[in-house]
Formats: structure tokens, C-alpha cells, sequence
């Protein structure tokens, strides 16, 4: 195995667990509902509850969901925005475009190795994580040295097409 993602192997996970993987039990997720339909009228929602409790969130996603309505929760801990984001767990790119093969290609390529691939109906999802980066939350310039590195991300992820 020459350590490219496309040769990893497959597992089914559960939305819990990628939650667990990037959160402590007591730790809060938020999660932001929206309308997935170009002229939908559903003008978003956010969610929140602790990592253990997930579940009691479960059944109002489903129903969102059965909606046509996207749901995402906020990779990074600390709250709904920039702003009150303390501590960076993970940055997620999404791709839309392409086959499946040509977007593991891209993912392949990518300068940053992914530490996990999701993949849903259309699209590859994928992500750099970091376990409990205090480095970069206690060094006073948490806030520069995160939005640095999204920006240096976001242009690496820019190349993906």
C-alpha cells in the first residue's frame, strides 16, 4: 500500500462517530440546518446539544432532512461562527463535481492528507484533523494563526476545481 487515500480502507461510521472523533462527550456540537433547494423559503435553523447527547437530536434532523433541507455541524469547537471558535478540530473540504474517481484523483493530490473521507449521495467530503491543537489555542494568537492556516486551505482546496 503506497498510503494514498483511495487504497484505504472503507468503514461505515456513523454520524456520532465522527462527532465523537473530533469532540468530548461534554463538549457542545452545533449543528445548522438549511434549505438545500435553489428558492426553498426554509430560512435555516441552528442546533445545538452536547456530543453524548447527539441522539436526542436525531429524529429533528430526520425530519429535516425528509425536507430536502442540508444539515452540517460546526467542525471546530466553540460556537455557530468565527468568532467564537476556540479551538480548530478539523478542516473539511466538499466537493460537488466530478465522479467519484475523479474526485478521490483530487483528493489524492491534495497537499494535505486526509485523515478521513466521507462519502455521501453525490460527493466526497473530506478532512485534515487535529487532536486538541493547544499549540495553536494557547500561543495568544489563536485567531491569526487559524484564520492563516483556513486561508492557506481554502487556496490549496481552490486547485480541487
Amino acid at each position: 500500500m503506497s498510503g494514498n487515500a483511495s487504497e484505504a480502507k472503507t468503514t461505515n461510521v456513523t454520524a456520532s462517530d465522527v462527532l465523537n472523533s473530533l469532540f468530548a462527550p461534554d463538549e457542545k456540537v452545533c449543528i445548522r440546518v438549511f434549505d438545500d433547494r435553489k428558492g426553498g423559503t426554509f430560512k435555516g435553523k441552528k442546533i445545538s446539544c452536547d456530543c453524548a447527547k447527539f441522539s436526542t437530536v436525531n429524529e429533528e434532523l430526520k425530519r429535516h432532512n425528509a425536507e430536502n433541507r442540508g444539515i452540517f455541524y460546526v467542525v471546530n469547537y466553540g460556537g455557530n461562527d468565527d468568532a467564537s471558535i476556540i479551538r480548530i478540530n478539523a478542516q473539511f473540504v466538499e466537493m460537488d463535481e466530478g465522479s467519484f474517481d475523479e474526485q478521490q484523483m483530487k483528493v489524492d493530490g491534495f497537499p494535505l492528507p486526509p485523515s478521513m473521507i466521507i462519502r455521501t449521495q453525490k460527493s466526497l467530503l473530506f478532512t485534515g484533523s487535529w487532536t486538541r491543537p493547544h499549540a495553536l489555542r494557547d500561543s495568544g494568537k489563536f485567531r491569526s494563526n487559524w484564520l492563516s492556516i483556513l486561508t492557506g486551505i481554502k487556496c490549496a482546496s481552490m486547485s480541487l476545481g
